[in-house]
Parts: C-alpha cells; sequence; structure tokens
C-alpha cells in the first residue's frame, strides 16, 4: 500500500515477488528497475514486457554485470577478431557463501526458484550472452534432491558449434574467471579482480580497459542509465527482453 504513486520503483524483494509486484506497478504506469533475476519462468517475464508496454513504463533488470568495464572489452575482443574462431570456453565462479541475509528466502524453492544457478548463475550466463551470443543447454546437472541447489554444472553450445561448460559452487572457491579459448588466442576474464587477460602462446598481455564516466561504480551506472531511459523515452540497456534471454537458459537448465 502506497500513500501516492511514486513515478519509478526498485524491485528489491525476494525471487517470487519479482514478478507480481513488477506487473502491479507497471501496470500503473511506475517505470521499475527490477533485482536479478527478472522473474522465475518466461511466461512472468513475457507478463512484465506487456504490461510496460502497455502504459509506455521503462523496464530495467538489474543485470549490473552489463555495466563492467572488463565485460565491455572482453565484448570487443571477440568482436575484433583479436581470439580468431571460437573453440570452447570455460566459466568458473563459486565460493563458499556468507551473503548477509535479513530473510531465508534465498534457501527456499518457493520462493527463490531456485539456488546457486538463479542467483549467481544468471549473472554468468547473462554475461555469456553478452560476450559469445546465443547460446543452447546441452546438460544440465546440480546437488539440490528437491531442494535449492548449492552446486551446479552445465553444458553449452554456440551458435557457432563451438562448446563451453560453466560450473558453479556456493560450498567451493573456484578459479572465478571466464576462459575462452579461440583459434589465434585464449581470453580470460577475472570479474571478481577486474582484469582481463590476452594469452596468444607463451606471452600474457594484461589488457587496459577504457575509462567509464562512472569509474568503478556499476551501480551507479545502472540507476544512471535507467533514470536516464526514463528522462529521454529509450529503452534501459538491460530491458526487459534483454533480462528475459538468462531466465531462459535458467529454465532451460531446470527443465
Amino acid at each position: 500500500e502506497l500513500p501516492e504513486l511514486p513515478e519509478a520503483a526498485i524491485v528489491a524483494l525476494p525471487h517470487h515477488l519479482h514478478a507480481p509486484i513488477g506487473i502491479e506497478l507497471l501496470q500503473q504506469g511506475i517505470h521499475v528497475l527490477v533485482e536479478k533475476p527478472m522473474a522465475l519462468s518466461t511466461s512472468q517475464c513475457d507478463s512484465m514486457i506487456r504490461a510496460a508496454q502497455n502504459t509506455d513504463a521503462r523496464l530495467a533488470v538489474g543485470l549490473v554485470r552489463r555495466f563492467l568495464p572488463e565485460v565491455r572489452l572482453a565484448r570487443e575482443v571477440i568482436e575484433a577478431g583479436m581470439l580468431g574462431s571460437v573453440q570452447s570456453f570455460d566459466v568458473q565462479e563459486g565460493r563458499v557463501y556468507d551473503w548477509p541475509s535479513t530473510t531465508d528466502a534465498p534457501l527456499r524453492k518457493d520462493t527463490a526458484g531456485g539456488g546457486v544457478l538463479i542467483d549467481l548463475g544468471v549473472h554468468v550466463l547473462d554475461t555469456l550472452l553478452v560476450c559469445l551470443g546465443e547460446v543452447a543447454i546441452l546438460e544440465y546437472a546440480d546437488d539440490s534432491y528437491g531442494g535449492v541447489e548449492a552446486e551446479a554444472e552445465i553444458s553449452l553450445r554456440l551458435e557457432g558449434g563451438a562448446t563451453g561448460r560453466v560450473a558453479l559452487s556456493r560450498t567451493r572457491d573456484l578459479r572465478n574467471t571466464m576462459l575462452i579459448h579461440g583459434t589465434k588466442a585464449t581470453l580470460e576474464v577475472d570479474l571478481y579482480l577486474r582484469k582481463v587477460r590476452l594469452r596468444t602462446g607463451t606471452d600474457v598481455t594484461n589488457l587496459t580497459t577504457k575509462p567509464d564516466v562512472w569509474g568503478n561504480d556499476i551501480f551507479r551506472a545502472q540507476l544512471a542509465d535507467w533514470v536516464e531511459a526514463i528522462s529521454t523515452g529509450r529503452q534501459p540497456t538491460v530491458a526487459g527482453p534483454e533480462g528475459r534471454r538468462s531466465v531462459a537458459l535458467v529454465e532451460a537448465c531446470y527443465t
């Protein structure tokens, strides 16, 4: 219940509330920035997108890694052909879960929708989509046994035929980098240490990111992008259809 309708709202609630609350706000013409994952299913994402279209509200999704200079640099390196043809990729991200919480919502399947895949993995899959384009799920395995998974592994294939693997963990400290192997070179992206390295044979080159108006504050950049979209009428950088893409991959894994 709100005393008066705001112009915009940030939906930072447990996952299962993203769609119903987001849709209710959008239907009233309120601009929405919804935390990731956008929703628990593609059908919920579609309902959110329609609600935004019907009222011309701006819907942005909190896949904040899109604003990392390292992700933009990795995409530029690949698109410039510096790796040659992509042959394979390997992504590992995980650490012992110690995120402070005021609710048990992340640990319940009915409120979270899942575990490490839908929480952390949605960031990883979105980064793959940004850097490598469309991917298809080949195999998926986790340790959920009906609850929320703490370990997950995914095998994927790019449209060009290259295959790769993603490993996610809430119980182990993993390598925490994305390796992309090409016919000419290998790219390693470390989003924890904010480093991008290019390996050609035995030579390793540390690549430098371009300075950004917001520096390293990607959350400020995300908010600024959303506000500018509202004020100018353009779509946010991570609009509803973009947020839906990683949810579709998560959905395919769980299916």
